[in-house]
């Protein structure tokens, strides 16, 4: 009997660390896409100059989007950004022209404290999802975005706070971009895994 329970108990043990182990439920590593050191694979598009300074890349040149020469589907993506409190950025999620990343071809997930734009400033998603005008600031700090797309779901998340949690269906797949929309942008790291 003792033997049966100590078998049931192993068997046990293994069933959740197969469970709870990341390629079991579908995740795989994390990937760095940008770091402080390395630009990594990217296509820049538009006339945003980046330069790397102080262990981030910045831009405060020009406007355009650093876009992924990868396609995504179902995945999770950090962030972490730094932005003046009337800068404009973001990141694009399956974007469908990358020639010219755009919110009527892909998600927009925003960090825009000033934006005219009203419902779509900061955690937004621009055209899709509105949040509360003014409610997330992010100006002026380092800023974790922490963005998950499965299927149609669509969870964004800001320094721990759920912005939105949405389904829509436009766009399931595409490249991920980094904005730089106007004012003083930086990137400190970005990574990504798929599900």
């Amino acid at each position: 009997m003792k033997r049966l329970a100590f078998v049931v108990g192993l068997l046990t043990i293994g069933f959740f660390t197969v469970w709870n182990s990341p390629h079991a439920s579908g995740q795989g590593p994390w990937v760095t896409l940008l770091d402080s050191k390395k630009m990594g694979d990217w296509n820049n598009v538009g006339d945003a100059v980046w330069r790397l300074e102080d262990g981030a890349w910045v831009t405060d040149k020009g406007r355009g989007n650093l876009v992924s020469k990868k396609s995504y589907k179902d995945f999770q993506v950090r962030a972490e950004i730094w932005v003046a409190p009337e800068s404009n950025t973001g990141v694009y999620i399956r974007i469908q022209t990358p020639e010219r990343p755009s919110s009527k071809a892909g998600y927009e997930v925003n960090i825009n404290d000033l934006s005219k734009n009203v419902g779509y400033g900061t955690g937004a998603i621009v055209g899709v999802a509105k949040v509360e005008p003014g409610k997330y600031l992010a100006g002026n700090r380092w800023n974790v975005f922490d963005i998950t797309a499965r299927g149609p779901h669509i969870i964004v998340v800001l320094n721990d706070v759920k912005t939105l949690d949405i389904k829509h269906d436009a766009y399931p797949q595409g490249p991920i971009a980094l904005q730089a929309g106007g004012g003083i942008v930086k990137f400190r790291k970005v990574e990504i895994r798929e599900f």
